[in-house]
């Protein structure tokens, strides 16, 4: 732990989660000794400030991402981007081949149109997961607009779809 103040958001994945997460009041933080180099199972210590990332082209037409670095420092096995949608996008229906996608809407909001489903306006707190090969849609984002998902493998395939 290198850091800790009131205002600060965790999010917490574990995948399977067959464990607890703890805290330790009594842990003075943060910790005396940083060992970013640290691997644990094969994987190495992350950590991503906002204010560093570099938005690039994403997965999804009309959106940009930044990375968090966590796809290269799990070796694949999973990966967090940061999305968001530049100036007013064309929502176009996607497919992915990944096996679990997650996403957490950060700020702003969206609609999310499924395949067979009713479309969905999510805001700041809401959270959802697309099934593999699920067409879905972005539609009528807000400007302010910033997703956080979570993908394991860490890279897969997405396939824009002419036709649902």
């Amino acid at each position: 732990v290198l850091h800790a103040a009131d205002g600060i958001e965790v999010i917490e994945i574990g995948v399977p989660a067959d464990h607890v997460t703890e805290i330790d009041h009594d842990m003075e933080l943060p910790t005396l000794h940083e060992r970013p180099d640290r691997e644990w199972d094969g994987q190495r210590f992350v950590h991503s400030l906002a204010r560093d990332g570099v938005f690039k082209p994403f997965r999804i037409p009309g959106f940009e991402a930044r990375d968090t670095t966590i796809n290269a420092n799990t070796k694949g096995v999973a990966s967090v981007m940061v999305a968001r949608p530049t100036g007013t996008p064309d929502p176009v229906w996607t497919r992915h081949e990944g096996d679990i996608l997650f996403n957490f809407v950060m700020s702003g909001s969206m609609t999310l149109e499924g395949e067979g489903r009713s479309a969905y306006r999510l805001e700041k707190g809401d959270a959802f997961v697309i099934p593999p090969r699920m067409a879905t849609r972005f539609s009528d984002p807000s400007s302010d607009l910033e997703l956080l998902e979570v993908s394991l493998p860490g890279s897969f395939e997405t396939h824009v779809v002419e036709e649902i």
